[in-house]
């Protein structure tokens, strides 16, 4: 998943090259409610305040249509009682704009993608040698992941206040499967759940340089 967030901020840089002419992009920030996260420890770990997760995206006109393709991505986490969470999506976007005026547009798509939580605890070890790593006697991070293929439709509006530069404000909602659930580093599931999809909404805003 990491490799897809690194390949969806590449497409923001190659886009933005092209951002005068033919679209544009830049940075955002993204907000998932408490009671949007998933939690397979059972509400052992504290969400009330919500995940908030930066990254960036770019968009680039289609044609003589009012069609945009690009990508997106972010990540952010949460560390509470020894426990950090973190969430991760990239994806490939196709949207429309509709635009009353040249100040203002409304924006319709979907994002094709992939999304990864991970939640890791640090436990505790008497050792700090070498032997101790071999034996598990040493200080480690101990982690699950749950990988899943998303779906995530759209809508927002855009204001340009000035040709090159606009401010956009999003809602999106994602679904999304994954073929193992929650897994541990070495590739085992996690036995005592059986979540197997995703389903949560998010808030964003930011900026876009170019169009």
């Amino acid at each position: 998943m990491k490799k897809l967030l690194v390949l969806t901020i590449v497409s923001l840089f190659a886009l933005m090259s092209f951002a005068v002419q033919f679209g544009g992009g830049g940075p955002s920030v993204v907000y998932i409610p408490g009671d949007q996260v998933m939690d397979p420890l059972g509400n052992n770990f504290d969400f009330t305040d919500g995940i908030f997760a930066f990254g960036g995206g770019g968009m680039g006109r289609i044609g003589e249509a009012p069609i945009y393709m690009g990508g997106e991505g972010w990540e952010g986490y949460s560390n509470k009682s020894g426990v950090k969470y973190t969430a991760a999506y990239g994806a490939f976007n196709v949207s429309s704009q509709f635009s009353p005026s040249r100040y203002i547009s409304f924006d319709l798509g979907a994002g094709f993608g992939g999304y990864t939580q991970t939640l890791e605890v640090e436990q505790d070890g008497s050792g700090n040698e070498t032997t101790d790593f071999i034996n598990g006697t040493s200080p480690y991070l101990n982690q699950i992941s749950f990988d899943a293929f998303t779906f995530a439709p759209f809508a927002g509006i855009t204001v340009s206040p000035i040709d090159f530069m606009s401010i956009f404000v999003r809602g999106q909602y994602v679904v999304g499967a994954s073929f193992d659930g929650w897994v541990f580093e070495n590739g085992e599931r996690v036995e005592d759940t059986d979540e197997k999809y995703i389903y949560f909404y998010n808030i964003s805003a930011g900026f876009t340089f170019g169009f």
